[in-house]
């Protein structure tokens, strides 16, 4: 998980650095099922994340996950949120006819809708926009290995953003 000043303080990051061949961050569940609705991820918090990170592990052996999923939280409840795929979250935001509404802070899109129960909902989740915004931060740390969290999960149009945003690797960086 991410280390930051105020989560992850059980992983030596450090000490992974230098034995593992690679070290995977979870760039995702910044908002989690159990907490208020917010952002799965966003681009000051991969800041504070990957600053930390690239003091303690060669920036070669990084690797982010995006996410491509979202949550839908019932807002005023406190159930869980309901786990919902970027297509799945799409297609319910074109159903339920609510507005596309991106987070520029975050990095995030996510709309609202009342059910058919008068149940508000909060819906955040990733697409290929918020993952080109949030693949800038990866650049600018020079983490050239982005993964995603989980296939098959994703907006289709990633792929073509994944594809122009990626680098090239070199022998020193390529831990294949």
């Amino acid at each position: 998980m991410p280390r930051t000043r105020d989560s992850g303080q059980a992983f030596d990051y450090a000490h992974l650095g230098s034995v593992a061949d690679r070290l995977r961050i979870m760039g995702y569940n910044l908002h989690n099922a159990l907490q208020a609705p917010g952002p799965l991820s966003s681009l000051a918090w991969y800041e504070e994340f990957l600053a930390y990170a690239t003091a303690n592990v060669p920036r070669g052996k990084l690797e982010v996950a995006l996410p491509a999923y979202g949550w839908n939280w019932t807002v005023g409840s406190t159930a869980r949120a309901g786990h919902v795929t970027t297509r799945e979250a799409e297609a319910l935001r074109r159903a339920v006819g609510a507005q596309y509404t991106y987070d520029t802070a975050s990095g995030t899109p996510h709309f609202t809708y009342t059910d058919d129960e008068g149940e508000r909902h909060e819906v955040w989740y990733q697409d290929a926009r918020g993952s080109a915004a949030h693949l800038e931060v990866l650049a600018r740390f020079e983490v050239r290995a982005p993964g995603l969290w989980a296939l098959g999960f994703e907006d289709p149009a990633l792929w073509k953003t994944l594809a122009a945003q990626r680098p090239t690797r070199t022998a020193s960086t390529d831990f294949r």
